[in-house]
């Protein structure tokens, strides 16, 4: 399942993080352990196409998989 499949299934095609404004929060990327070598060894050893960040607090450990799937050319969202 790609990005685009799950924004026409959950959104009706609308991308809901599209165009935000660009004064409606400052970055403040935090997390616990967010750039852990266990992260990008998960991604090397499953290349997942789907990745599901739950307990998620301000969103590092997101960014951080994000780019290891992109780093890798994984087609994930």
């Amino acid at each position: 399942m790609t990005r685009q499949d799950l924004i026409a299934a959950l959104w009706h095609g609308r991308d809901p993080f599209a165009d935000p404004p660009e004064a409606l929060h400052p970055l403040d990327l935090q997390g616990w352990r967010s750039r852990d070598p266990y992260l990008d060894e998960a991604v090397e050893q499953f290349r997942p196409s789907v990745v599901v960040d739950v307990g998620t607090w301000k969103g590092a450990s997101a960014l951080h998989l994000t780019r290891a799937l992109a780093e890798r050319d994984i087609p994930g969202t």
